[in-house]
């Protein structure tokens, strides 16, 4: 006979069953106790019988709910909807912020968002790493706000699913491993170093470096402001590894991320178009350009783990 109405039930309960130690064994419980019931009920197990004991046996997100413990603001059993439909919708979401910026024309959808006119300019990839963050946290707040409606509902909703591998977007963080002085010392070193570099040319960025002469890369003010850009990653990632010796917690890396991306997003403002030196054969202006894009992408993510780190550990408590 064909399992897959079973199948397709113990799925939809994975579905709500945002869980990750001893689900198999959920699951694999369910199943077992489903087609036990069957036989013992019916006698033999065949589709209509099975289907008979599927549809007495309970809603999928109430026998998930059962293996839940604590009320939320946000349904744990919506765990999985959260990332999934803020994944979607940022896709969504950025891909019109994108097709905005380069066509000239704004874009309404109230109440939902509005994206204002960009002009496709020498600034136009400064202004999408600056909505890069905005467009993540925006489309993360809104999930977040329907679902809570959701879990306060008393009827029943039920949200679609698509069949997406999301286990490494789900998936909690790997608990790192603990700190060693040679690491630290070896950070400690390299600050120094970028420091050290620093006081010598008052600049890190260097495109030519010869005897008595150096060309550096940007012009001043910026130049310094970057190179102290770079001092500051340097000194919060040793800062923070150092801490790690004596509190190992979510907060202070959550703070040191917070910190990185309001740091970068200072630099995303500084006048570089007129800032860069005048260098043949290389796009000076489309490398930093992409570097800081980069940058944008990396805190960001950074920044959200952290948080989803902070907000596990709290429901830890």
């Amino acid at each position: 006979m064909d399992y897959k109405i079973l199948e397709d039930y113990i799925n939809e309960i994975d579905h709500y069953l945002a869980i990750k130690e001893g689900k198999d064994e959920i699951l694999n419980e369910i199943k077992s106790h489903i087609l036990e019931k069957t036989e013992d009920e019916s006698g033999e197990i065949t589709d209509k019988t099975l289907k008979t004991t599927i549809k007495n046996y309970g809603n999928p997100k109430t026998i998930a709910e059962k293996y839940m413990e604590n009320y939320q603001i946000i349904s744990q059993v919506y765990k999985k909807y959260l990332f999934l439909y803020t994944g979607l919708l940022f896709i969504f979401h950025y891909l019109l912020v994108v097709i905005s910026a380069f066509t000239n024309h704004e874009m309404v959808f109230f109440p939902f968002f509005y994206i204002p006119i960009m002009e496709a300019n020498s600034q136009i990839w400064i202004k999408l790493i600056l909505y890069l963050p905005m467009t993540f946290l925006y489309d993360f707040g809104l999930v977040c706000l329907i679902l809570y409606f959701i879990t306060q509902n008393k009827g029943e909703i039920k949200l679609p699913w698509f069949e997406i591998n999301l286990s490494r977007l789900i998936k909690k963080p790997i608990k790192e491993e603990k700190p060693q002085k040679t690491i630290l010392v070896i950070m400690f070193l390299a600050t120094l170093a970028v420091i050290f570099v620093y006081i010598r040319f008052n600049t890190l960025f260097l495109l030519t470096v010869g005897e008595g002469k150096t060309t550096p890369l940007f012009k001043q003010p910026v130049s310094k402001w970057l190179s102290l850009f770079v001092i500051l990653l340097f000194v919060l990632e040793t800062m923070h590894y150092s801490i790690r010796f004596f509190i190992d917690s979510p907060w202070t890396k959550l703070i040191k991320n917070s910190l990185i991306l309001i740091s970068l997003w200072l630099v995303t403002n500084l006048p570089i178009k007129n800032a860069l030196v005048d260098f043949p054969y290389l796009n000076l202006r489309a490398i930093c350009t992409f570097v800081l894009f980069f940058l944008a992408i990396i805190a960001t993510i950074n920044f959200i783990k952290s948080l989803i780190e902070v907000i596990d550990s709290r429901k830890k408590k």
